[in-house]
C-alpha cells in the first residue's frame, strides 16, 4: 500500500489457510496479489486466526471459508470474527461462488467476498486494494469525527469556562485565550494570541513569573501565585494563577496553562495605562490566516466584519475589498444549493437569541461561482449589557468528506444492481430457453408455408440477440466467466447496429465504416459490446444538440518507434476500432481523469462515473490499449486497439445445429426440472427424437422415479438449482443406487455462479440456458456414448458408430 506521503507500506494481514486453491492454498495466490511489502501470518485454524486478530497487530484479514458449505456456519464464522476484531478488515474467500450469500457476508461487514474461479492473484489484488482503500476511508472519517467533538469541545469550554483560561508556549507567547480571559483583560480574546504573556505582568512581578513559567515548561508540576496583570487603558488587576504544565499532545512538557481569577476586590488597585500593541494585531491576523478553518466575524447587522485566509478562499473574496461590502445571505445557500434565506442562517439566529449553533450543513460561494460544502459553528460575543454584538462563524470545507461519501454510495449501489442483475437474468435465460427452443423446432419441422418458417427463424434471431444482451448485464455485474474465443470483429460491431441506432437520438446521424481486411480478434464478444455500448452512449451525452457519430474499424501495426517509450504497449497487429463524435469535446484537466472510477462531468442521476473505467478494464483484459484525442467545441474520438490474431473464427454453439443426427433407439430418460416452461420444451426435443421421457419437478419425485425405473434409466437430464435439494445433490444420491446412469445439468446460471451448488464445468457435463435443440441431443448423445463400454461390457463400438453417423 502507498501512504499519502508516497512511500510503500508494509501491509499487517492475518490469514486463514484452509487450501482454497490447492496445492499450496492461499499463500502463493497472495504473494502476488499484495501490490507492495507484505508480513502476513498464516493460521489453519479459525480459533488461531481469531487470536491473532484480537491482538490488534494486523489491519486485514484474508479468511478461507471453503470447508463451510452450510451459509449458517459461514455467517457464525465471520459474526464472531467481526465482532473479536472490528477494526480489521475482512476478505472472505470461498472454493465455490456464495450467491446471495455474499450479500448477507457484506451486511455483516466484509469488505469484499471472491468466491469460485474468481481467486486468482488478479482478483485478489484487486480484492486487497479496495479493502485497504476502505480501511483508509473508514479512518478518514474516524479522524474528521474526532475533529468535529475537539472543536465542539473546544467551542464548549470558550462558553462555559468562567474563569480566564490562557495557554503560554515556551517562548512565553499566548497560544489560547478563552473569553473570560478577554473579559479580565478589557480585550477580545483574539487580541491576546500571538503576545508575550510577560507583556501583560505588571514590571514588579515579571521576574517572579518568569521563574515561575520556567519551572513549568521543565514539568514541575502545578505552581499557585499571586500577580497583577495589566487591564487595556483602564489600570490591572490582581489576580490569583495556577500554572501547570502544558503538553499539547507531546510527551515533554512545551508550555503552561494559566488559569486566572480577579481577587482585585482584595488588593489595593494602582491606576496604570498599557498602550495598544500595533504590532499584536498584525501577529493576530498572522494567526487566524494560519489556522486550517475559515473564520467570518459579523456585526449586529449580519456582515462580515473579519475574514481570514481560508474564508476569503471559500467565499472568493478578493483581499482589497471591503468585507462590510458582502452581506451574509449573498454568500450563504442551504445544503441543497438553493439561495439561503435570513431564517436559514445560523448567524441570524445567533444574532436574535445569543444561543451558538452547531454542526449546520450549508454552502459558500460568490454569486455566480460553485458554492462549496462546509459545516458551521456559530458563537455571540456581548457588551457589558449583555446584548449581542457581534457573531463568530467558524466553518469547515467538507467536500473531500462529500467525494469519500458519494464513492461508498456509488460502490453499495453497485453491489445491490449486481446482484439484482443476476437474478434477473436467470429468470431470462428460462424464459429464453422456452422461446428459443420452440422457435428451433418450428424451423426444423421443414414447414411448407415459407412464411412460418421465416418467421421461426426471426424468432430465433431476436432470442439470439436477447441472450446476448443477457450476458452483457452478467458481465456488468460480474457473475459471468469470460469467453474469450476467435471472431471477427466486424460482426460483433454489425451485430450491435441496430441497438445503437435504438439507443441514440433521432438528430444524431450513425455511420459505419467496417474494413473487410480488419481481420479477428480473441477476446469475450460480449465484452466487447460493452466496450461499444459505452462510449457510444458517452458520444450520445456529448451531443445533445445532435451531430455525427462515425464507427469504424481497420488493420494497423504498431511499430516499436510509434510507442513513445510507454511500456505498456507491445508493438504488433492490432484490430483498430474508432469511436468519434462531433460534440462539445473535453478539455486537457478532463482528458487526464476519464478512466478514473467514480469521475463524470455528468450530473448523479445521469452518470455513475463507471463506464470508461469498465472500457479501460476490458481493453486491458484483451491485451489491447486505448487513447483518446478531443477538443473543446470540436469533438472527441476513442482508439480501441485489439491484438489481431490469425486463427479461424470459431462459432459461440458449434453443437447447435438445427438436425441431430440420430434416433433415441427408445432410450428412457429420466428429466427433472422445477420450471413447467422448460421443462415442456426438453419433453418435446427428447420425444422427437424418439426418446422415452419420464419427468420429475424435484428431486424427491426424481428419487421416487429412479426407485421404480432405475434399471432402465439411461441418463438424466437435471437442472443445478431447484428448491430443497440441488441438482448435484440429486446427482449424488442417484449415483449411489444406480452407478450406471449419465448426469447432463442444465441451468441458466453460469458455470462460475454453479460453483457454489458443487457444480464444476470441468470436472461435469454441463449445458447453459438457453440451447438450440441439436445442442442439447448432441450433447445427450454424446454423453451416453460416453457410457456404452460401463453398461454393456463391450467397447460401444456399434453404438457409438451409429450415434456419430
Amino acid at each position: 500500500m502507498v501512504s499519502q506521503n508516497g512511500s510503500v507500506q508494509a501491509v499487517r494481514m492475518v490469514v486463514l489457510d484452509r487450501g482454497v486453491a490447492e496445492p499450496g492454498g492461499l499463500a502463493p495466490l497472495l504473494r502476488g496479489a499484495v501490490p507492495g511489502p507484505c508480513t502476513p501470518s498464516s493460521f489453519d485454524r479459525f480459533e488461531d486466526a481469531l487470536r491473532a486478530a484480537q491482538t490488534g497487530a494486523y489491519e486485514l484479514a484474508v479468511l478461507d471459508l471453503t470447508p463451510r458449505s452450510d451459509p449458517r456456519e459461514v455467517l457464525a464464522e465471520i459474526k464472531a470474527f467481526r465482532k473479536a476484531a472490528a477494526d480489521v478488515q475482512v476478505i472472505a474467500t470461498h472454493r465455490n461462488p456464495l450467491g446471495s450469500l455474499e450479500k448477507d457476508l457484506r451486511i455483516l461487514g466484509v469488505a469484499d467476498v471472491v468466491s469460485g474461479d474468481e481467486v486468482t492473484p488478479g482478483v485478489l489484488r484487486r480484492s486487497v486494494r479496495l479493502a485497504m482503500e476502505r480501511k483508509r476511508i473508514t479512518r478518514e472519517l474516524q479522524q474528521v469525527s474526532r475533529m468535529r467533538k475537539s472543536q465542539q469541545l473546544g467551542a464548549s469550554v470558550l462558553e462555559e469556562v468562567r474563569h480566564a483560561v490562557l495557554g503560554v508556549d515556551v517562548d512565553g507567547q499566548i497560544v489560547y485565550a478563552n473569553a473570560a480571559a478577554g473579559r479580565l483583560l478589557s480585550k477580545l480574546p483574539d487580541q491576546l494570541l500571538g503576545g508575550p504573556f510577560l507583556g501583560l505582568v505588571e514590571v514588579d512581578h515579571r521576574s517572579r513569573v518568569t521563574r515561575v513559567l520556567e519551572r513549568s515548561c521543565h514539568g514541575y508540576g502545578t505552581t499557585a501565585l499571586e500577580c497583577k496583570l495589566r487591564r487595556g487603558q483602564v489600570g490591572g488587576s490582581w489576580v490569583s494563577m495556577d500554572v501547570t504544565p502544558w503538553r499539547r499532545g507531546a510527551p515533554d512538557a512545551t508550555g503552561s496553562l494559566i488559569v486566572a481569577h480577579d481577587i482585585s476586590d482584595r488588593q489595593t488597585l494602582r491606576p496604570s495605562d498599557c498602550a495598544v500593541d500595533e504590532e499584536l494585531q498584525a501577529a493576530l491576523a498572522a494567526v487566524l490566516d494560519s489556522l486550517p478553518v475559515g473564520i467570518l466575524i459579523a456585526d449586529a447587522g449580519g456582515r462580515p466584519k473579519v475574514v481570514n485566509r481560508i474564508a476569503r478562499d471559500l467565499l472568493g473574496m478578493n483581499a482589497l475589498l471591503p468585507v462590510d461590502r458582502w452581506p451574509a445571505t449573498e454568500i450563504f445557500y442551504t445544503a441543497d444549493g438553493a439561495p439561503a434565506r435570513e431564517q436559514d442562517l445560523p448567524v441570524f439566529h445567533t444574532l436574535r437569541d445569543g444561543l451558538p449553533r452547531r454542526e449546520v450543513e450549508l454552502q459558500v460561494g460568490r454569486p455566480g461561482t460553485r458554492p462549496v460544502p462546509v459545516l458551521v459553528n456559530t458563537s455571540a460575543a456581548r457588551d457589558e449589557h449583555g446584548c449581542v454584538v457581534e457573531v463568530c462563524c467558524i466553518f469547515t470545507n467538507i467536500s473531500e468528506r462529500k467525494r469519500i461519501e458519494e464513492q461508498l454510495h456509488q460502490a453499495q449501489k453497485v453491489s445491490e444492481i449486481s446482484g439484482l442483475v443476476g437474478g434477473v437474468a436467470h429468470d431470462f435465460n428460462n424464459m429464453l430457453c422456452a422461446i428459443m427452443g420452440y422457435a428451433d423446432l418450428l424451423e426444423s419441422l421443414g414447414l411448407d408455408n415459407d412464411n412460418a418458417t421465416r418467421l421461426a427463424s426471426e424468432i430465433r434471431k431476436a432470442g439470439d440477440r436477447a441472450a446476448m444482451l443477457t450476458r452483457q448485464l452478467l458481465t456488468f455485474s460480474r457473475r459471468e466467466e469470460r469467453r474469450p474465443r476467435v471472431f471477427p470483429l466486424n460482426d460483433s460491431v454489425g451485430d450491435m447496429e441496430n441497438l445503437l441506432r435504438r439507443l441514440i437520438n433521432e438528430d444524431i446521424r450513425l455511420l459505419t465504416e467496417l474494413n473487410d481486411s480488419s481481420g479477428n480478434v480473441r477476446a469475450d464478444p460480449g465484452r466487447v459490446g460493452q466496450v461499444l455500448l459505452n462510449l457510444v452512449v458517452n458520444a450520445r451525452d456529448a451531443m445533445p444538440a445532435g451531430g455525427d457519430l462515425h464507427v469504424s474499424t481497420r488493420a494497423v501495426r504498431i511499430k516499436q518507434r510509434e510507442l513513445d517509450g510507454d511500456p505498456s504497449v507491445e508493438p504488433g497487429e492490432y484490430v483498430l476500432l474508432t469511436v468519434r463524435d462531433t460534440g462539445i469535446g473535453m478539455d486537457e484537466e478532463t482528458l487526464q481523469r476519464i478512466f478514473e472510477p467514480y469521475f463524470t462531468t455528468k450530473s448523479r442521476a445521469h452518470g455513475t462515473g463507471l463506464g470508461l473505467s469498465t472500457v479501460y478494464d476490458i481493453v486491458k483484459q484483451c491485451g489491447g490499449h486505448i487513447r483518446v484525442e478531443s477538443q473543446m467545441g470540436i469533438g472527441t474520438e476513442f482508439f480501441v486497439y485489439l491484438p489481431r490474431v490469425t486463427e479461424k473464427a470459431t462459432v459461440d454453439n458449434p453443437c447447435a445445429e438445427r438436425t441431430p443426427a440420430v434416433s433415441g433407439d427408445r432410450e428412457i430418460v429420466l428429466l427433472v426440472e422445477d420450471e413447467p416452461m422448460v421443462r415442456a420444451l426438453i419433453r418435446e426435443i427428447l420425444e422427437l427424437k424418439d426418446y422415452v421421457v419420464i419427468e420429475a419437478a424435484d428431486g424427491r419425485q426424481a428419487l421416487d422415479l429412479c426407485g421404480r425405473h432405475g434399471k432402465d434409466i439411461r441418463a438424466m437430464v437435471t437442472d443445478v438449482v431447484m428448491p430443497e435439494m440441488s441438482g448435484r445433490e440429486l446427482a449424488e444420491r442417484v449415483r449411489a443406487s444406480h452407478p450406471d446412469i449419465r448426469v447432463l445439468f442444465v441451468s441458466g446460471y453460469t458455470a462460475d455462479a454453479l460453483l457454489r451448488y458443487g457444480v464444476s464445468q470441468q470436472e461435469v457435463d454441463f449445458l447453459q440456458k438457453p440451447f438450440a435443440p441439436g445442442e442439447l441431443t448432441h450433447r445427450l448423445g454424446t454423453l451416453m456414448d460416453a457410457s456404452a463400454p460401463t453398461r454393456n461390457g463391450q467397447n460401444g463400438t456399434d453404438e457409438g458408430t451409429r450415434r456419430s453417423a
